[in-house]
């Protein structure tokens, strides 16, 4: 990055590309809001002498950040957050220059390292919930492989017992309806014979309700 252009316009140009990043957002959403602080801020006294240093150092990382990978070399994500943290730690303490306040201060430290422990916490739940979904789906991807390779290995016995349940559940039994009812309404309403009567009431005893679907 260079520096031959004015100090706010280097500021605003920082804020303009955070809008953009998709890695810790809310991590670079906080430095944002303290740059522009400070960008009012230092419409009414000089910069710190080293504040040139902190945005350099805020560009690299800005330039490490795509949309959607971090491209560092041997810095993992948590390296990073750390890195994030302690940027927006040192734009606070240029915010604490210009309070002579002494009760604003702390109260401005309190609230920086409040938003970081939120910020922290924020990150380490997504981070269990994605490790959760990651283990949820392998146990399912596992369960399902094992099942597989059970009915493979028990093809057999598992047909058996499948067509056991079928012919077992198949028909609903008639109960409550004797032979001698069922006859005696059969010879009443379509005039049966008497020996047509004897057989239906001996073999109303095995007769079943056929079902059309069998659920297992």
């Amino acid at each position: 990055m260079t520096f031959h252009r004015s100090l706010f316009t280097t500021i605003d140009h920082l804020i303009q590309r955070i809008n953009n990043v998709q890695v810790f957002q809310e991590h670079w959403r906080s430095i944002g809001t303290h740059l522009a602080i400070l960008y009012h801020q230092f419409g009414q006294q000089d910069a710190p002498k080293d504040f040139e240093q902190t945005l350099i150092a805020i560009d690299e990382v800005l330039a490490s950040c795509t949309d959607k990978e971090v491209h560092l070399n041997r810095i993992t994500y948590r390296d990073l957050q750390s890195l994030l943290l302690r940027l927006h730690i040192r734009l606070v303490q240029y915010q604490l220059d210009f309070r002579d306040n002494y009760q604003l201060k702390v109260q401005i430290l309190i609230d920086a390292y409040h938003q970081q422990q939120i910020l922290v916490r924020k990150v380490f739940d997504e981070t269990m919930k994605q490790r959760l979904a990651i283990m949820y789906h392998d146990t399912e991807a596992n369960i399902i492989e094992q099942l597989h390779l059970l009915r493979e290995k028990h093809f057999q016995t598992i047909e058996l017992y499948l067509r056991t349940c079928t012919e077992l559940h198949r028909s609903v039994p008639l109960t409550g309806l004797t032979g001698s009812i069922v006859a005696t309404v059969a010879r009443t309403f379509y005039q049966i014979s008497a020996e047509e009567q004897m057989q239906l009431e001996e073999q109303w005893q095995s007769y079943d309700l056929p079902l059309t679907r069998t659920f297992i």
